[in-house]
């Protein structure tokens, strides 16, 4: 049972403050503020104002961190007595030690999706600065934290706000702002800040399971890559090592790392091992890795339902006895459904949601139109002030009418609402939902499971609502009922409670797609831009030593063609020779000629090369720059039908230049050179910075797009905002990339996609599109986690300098207000740079150690958001935690996808198998040691031909576990759906049952509720809000008093009166602050 919280605590509890220095600078900081922020004189102004500024002045809100602080400056200014605070604090020690005995067989972390008061007493975190509604009771989402859930009142200060007439100016106070900032921080219960490093999980745990759970699975996940990079490093370290000894082929450390660079490898074994059993080794150490990782999210899955268990087990709430209804028909009455369903047993009270949604978004808009026309009037009375002490006509001032404007629009907008709200009340509320509340658990299971079949016909007959004969006589007519588990009621978003059609449903679907795929379709063009910038400046992979040295390729040998070298002068009829063909083409001409970093087109047959050579040695300077062009165009060089020979002078020139770079010999013929370098750095940069921004637009929206579909409940807006967000973070930084840079033979009419310059995963996708998926993983790992910590110090400094300037209290109050800590975008982060580097970490297994990274990185710098600089967070229940575990077998079905592929690419060295006819065929024996005659069973096939891919044995090895975990999850999936209804019909509807299931109580609920409302009482009793109704919501109370009056209009006579005669429900309900027992 919890203790209440009363006045000697909350004193004793402000006397422990005393040793924070903060509450003695406020002190100081309030007397001299005060002292200069006097009224202004204004006989003009309305009573109205003045009455408020009293009434602010004068109260102090109960068991808030606000009212403690204030309430120790007084002590302070006041000289409270010593001996008076010692006897507090002993009553306090003497009340929690009570709290101790009382509590001591209660183990549960969490009651009701709050910390219970053993968790709060082990946390040195004090809990009174969580985030409540305004009768007590926790805050269940970030958005409702911005809601007005207060009626606006039309007294004597409503009139004076929208009268012409201003307020009395009073100077912002900066301790008021900073009284505001404590009273939403998280901080111990002496006042201070916790240490980073020393607070627990315990500490945590008084945030709710939602925050607990998003630290520990963080932890969790950052050790399982610890461990998985343990094996990864073997397969690093075999990439690196085949890249030191390929020397020839020069790439980016990045590429080092990867699958990719074993193509360039030059020899038949490594470590007196074959290279294709080395291969083999590493696909199935792959494997091995991926099922560690679904072991470790087995685990958390197994632990988050099981957290679900044991709180559904510890408590009794609403949901535990309710189930939802749709279907009903218009003019359903609660004792007609309550007589249909008693039919399973008695049934404790019925509810029908109506659709008073529209009322209450209307409401809210109001109150934040009135709030605004508040601050409008504070900046007046402000700009008046000012101008009034320079002894100017603030009439005449610009700014001063335009602010004048600004709340004419705001009144008008009032005032229309106020007319469309009256309206509305005279509309009939038509019917939403109906919820059937049960005596007994047990009674409400067996009602589930007879709604359960989806087919009427393999329903019961008593599950048909209004029998009556049709009116040809043929058979009877009834509604068709949905009946499923209800949500719980404190968890109902009554603002979107409103009958949708399916027109209206996906209308606000496809608005939101469409808005999506335009940001999507924007992001895509973009990033086409910015790759093909990249393709057209970028490096060209080529084996340069082979290039150079004579009969090393049968290709080419270029100083045959351009005998250049750095020390060439700008008048060397070869070096201008090559300019001249260089210039034609660019990077991106060139990659149909080079082949596993080789230059693959044969330029001997233009041997002796007049064109390049003979043509150019009888020439003057001014006439060889000049040879090549018929009135300013290229003639085609040795060939017009190809640009090969232009793409080999590129190549020779950067090989020679990137040579002499190595050798530290920089000469001038090499600016082309250097210059294009910084032009594909500038590039890259660009490109970058384009997916940087788009994510960052991509993720502000995602929750803009969630709130504009109108889910019906807090959990399914949160879940919604982390899919969208992920969903396109994930189409950002990885499924574009991917569908730009690939050229798939048969969608070459396709816009936009699938038209890149990369048919396979060859070394130069490496080199571009890997290398590009790899900076943009560690840049979101590296910034997804402390963003929001570097944001928070860049608002620091900005208001340091910003503060002194703030005219009104309320734009200083903002400027100090604190970040909402929200963790749907963050699990949406998450999921994307995890399953990033899970599908891709085949090919480049250095992301396993960026995922480890991203984890460690994202817990320290949220905790020390959290602890630090952000609001006490909402109370967030396990179903985003859930959720994200759901999308890790998508990540595992996708990495065994995608390394089947890559380890599967022809320039891999791998073993072959002789045939696909059966599992059991012989494995050729190839145990050449000469690399070539190897590599000569490594022919090119056709991109889509799936048979040659999978005779290769490093890529069958992934196809395996792909098959057999795709299979699984398919019956899984069958089985969790039709199945269910197909085990019903068989007589074994438990089989299929999850073993995750909460016993069923059997305690009554009729007791329970009453239970609750008795203090002190040590019964079972029930948790949380005790119906459905909208009128006992006490976030909902004052914003929608009409729903009794409301309701009463549309059930029977009797039930109205019975209705009307019912006292009113208290303004603050005796629930609203009280935490239920667990179960008995």
């Amino acid at each position: 049972m919890a203790t209440k919280l009363n006045e000697d605590a909350v004193r004793a509890d402000a006397d422990a403050k005393m040793k924070s220095d903060r509450i003695e600078t406020l002190a100081r900081e309030r007397q001299r503020e005060e002292a200069n922020a006097s009224d202004d004189e204004d006989e003009d102004e309305d009573e109205g104002f003045r009455m408020k500024r009293k009434e602010e002045d004068a109260a102090v809100p109960a068991y808030t961190w606000t009212a403690t602080l204030r309430r120790r400056v007084r002590e302070l200014e006041e000289g409270a007595d010593v001996e008076a605070r010692e006897a507090g604090r002993l009553r306090l020690d003497e009340a929690l030690g009570a709290a101790d005995d009382e509590d001591a067989g209660d183990v549960s972390t969490f009651v009701n999706g709050a910390p219970t008061v053993i968790t709060k007493m082990k946390s040195r975190i004090n809990s009174m600065n969580a985030p409540t509604g305004p009768t007590g009771v926790l805050v269940k989402t970030a958005h409702a934290e911005d809601k007005p859930m207060q009626q606006v009142v039309e007294d004597s200060y409503y009139k004076a706000v929208m009268s012409e007439k201003l307020p009395a100016y009073k100077a912002p106070r900066r301790h008021i702002a900073r009284l505001e900032n404590l009273e939403s921080a998280v901080l111990d219960k002496e006042g201070n800040q916790l240490p980073l490093w020393k607070s627990t999980s315990d500490d945590l745990d008084v945030l709710g399971p939602g925050i607990s759970l998003w630290f520990a699975q963080l932890k969790t996940l950052g050790k399982t890559f610890v461990y998985i990079t343990m094996l990864a490093s073997v397969a690093l370290s075999h990439y690196v090592y085949i890249a030191n000894k390929s020397s020839s082929v020069e790439v980016e450390p990045e590429i080092t790392t990867t699958l990719g660079v074993t193509a360039a490898g030059v020899y038949a074994s490594a470590y007196g091992i074959d290279i294709r059993t080395i291969m083999a080794v590493l696909s199935c150490l792959d494997v091995c890795m991926v099922l560690m990782f679904m072991l470790i999210t087995a685990i958390l899955s197994r632990r988050i339902r099981s957290f679900v268990v044991r709180v559904d087990e510890a408590l009794l709430t609403l949901a535990d006895y309710s189930l939802q209804v749709t279907g009903l028909p218009v003019d359903a009455t609660e004792d007609e459904v309550r007589e249909h369903f008693e039919e399973f047993g008695p049934v404790a009270d019925v509810v029908i949601a109506r659709s008073y949604g529209a009322v209450l978004r209307a409401r809210i808009h109001r109150a934040r139109l009135f709030k605004r026309a508040e601050q409008l009037k504070s900046e007046l009375s402000a700009i008046r002030h000012t101008l009034k002490k320079r002894g100017e006509d603030y009439n005449a001032n610009y700014a001063f009418k335009r602010k004048w404007k600004q709340f004419y629009k705001a009144r008008d907008k009032m005032n229309a609402l106020k007319e469309k709200i009256e309206q509305r009340m005279l509309e009939p509320f038509n019917i939403v939902y109906a919820f059937i509340t049960f005596e007994q658990e047990s009674d409400k299971m067996t009602c589930l499971d007879e709604y359960a079949p989806y087919f009427n016909f393999f329903r019961s007959k008593r599950t048909r609502f209004r029998v009556h004969p049709r009116e040809d006589g043929k058979g009877d007519a009834f509604h068709y009922l949905r009946v499923t588990q209800a949500v719980e009621a404190s968890d109902i978003m009554w603002e979107n409670m409103a009958n949708v059609g399916w027109k209206q449903y996906f209308v606000r679907r496809a608005i939101t797609t469409i808005a999506i795929l335009g940001l999507l379709i924007g992001n895509i063009i973009l990033v086409v831009f910015a790759t093909d910038w990249v393709k057209s400046g970028g490096r060209l992979l080529v084996n340069c030593g082979d290039l150079f040295a004579s009969g090393a390729s049968d290709n080419m040998y270029c100083p045959a063609i351009w005998n250049i070298n750095e020390n060439s002068l700008e008048t060397d009829l070869g070096l201008i020779s090559n300019v001249n063909f260089r210039k034609q083409v660019e990077s991106s001409d060139c990659n149909p000629f080079i082949e596993s970093a080789m230059w693959s087109y044969d330029m001997t047959q233009y041997s002796p090369y007049y064109e390049a050579v003979g043509a150019y040695s009888s020439l003057s300077v001014s006439s060889a720059n000049a040879y090549g062009y018929s009135g300013g165009v290229w003639n085609g060089g040795m060939d017009a039908s190809t640009k090969a020979d232009e793409c080999a002078a590129k190549i020779c020139y950067d090989c020679m230049c990137e040579s002499a770079i190595r050798s530290g010999r920089v000469t001038t013929i090499c600016k082309d050179y250097f210059y294009d370098q910084l032009l594909i750095f500038g590039f890259e940069v660009g490109r970058l910075s384009v997916v940087a921004l788009t994510s960052m637009l991509l993720l502000w929206t995602s929750g803009k797009f969630a709130l504009f579909e109108r889910h019906k409940t807090v959990s399914a807006t949160e879940r919604t905002t982390s899919r969208f967000a992920f969903f396109t973070l994930i189409t950002n930084a990885l499924i574009l990339p991917l569908l730009v840079n690939i050229e798939i033979k048969g969608f070459s009419g396709f816009p936009i996609l699938f038209r890149g310059s990369y048919e396979d995963v060859t070394l130069d996708w490496y080199a571009l599109v890997m290398r590009s998926l790899m900076i943009t993983t560690f840049i979101n790992a590296s910034w997804f986690g402390p963003s929001r910590l570097v944001q928070m110090w860049l608002t620091q400094l900005w208001r340091y300098w910003t503060a002194r300037w703030c005219t009104t209290q309320y734009n200083l109050n903002r400027l100090y207000q604190r970040p909402k800590f929200t963790l749907a975008e963050r699990y949406g982060q998450c999921m994307t740079v995890i399953f990033t580097a899970i599908v891709l970490f085949a090919a480049a297994p250095v992301l396993v150690p960026v995922a480890a990274f991203y984890c460690f990185l994202a817990y320290w710098s949220d905790k020390t958001m959290i602890l630090r600089h952000s609001r006490y967070p909402s109370l967030y229940d396990h179903k985003l935690a859930r959720q994200f575990m759901s999308y890790a077998p998508l990540a595992c079905l996708a990495h065994f996808a995608f390394s089947s592929w890559a380890f599967s690419q022809w320039d891999i060295p791998s073993y072959f198998l002789t045939g696909l006819d059966g599992w059991a065929e012989e494995i050729y024996d190839q145990r050449d040691s000469d690399f070539w005659t190897v590599r000569a069973n490594m022919t090119k096939y056709e991109q889509l031909d799936f048979k040659e891919r999978f005779y290769r044995v490093n890529g069958l090895i992934q196809l395996i576990p792909l098959m057999a975990y795709f299979i699984y999850l398919l019956i899984k999936a069958f089985f969790s759906s039709v199945g269910n209804t197909a085990l019903y019909l068989l007589g074994c509807k438990g089989l299929g049952a999850s073993e995750w299931k909460a016993d069923v109580q059997f305690s009554n609920f009729s007791e329970a509720r009453d239970n609750m409302l008795k203090d002190g009482d040590h019964e079972t009793s029930l948790s949380g809000l005790p119906s459905y109704r909208v009128q006992d919501n006490p976030e909902y109370t004052a914003l929608f008093p009409e729903a009794k009056q409301v309701h009463g209009a549309f059930i029977s006579h009797d039930d109205a009166e019975r209705a009307t005669d019912a006292p009113a429900p208290a303004s603050t309900p005796k629930w609203a602050n009280r935490v239920a027992s667990p179960r008995k």
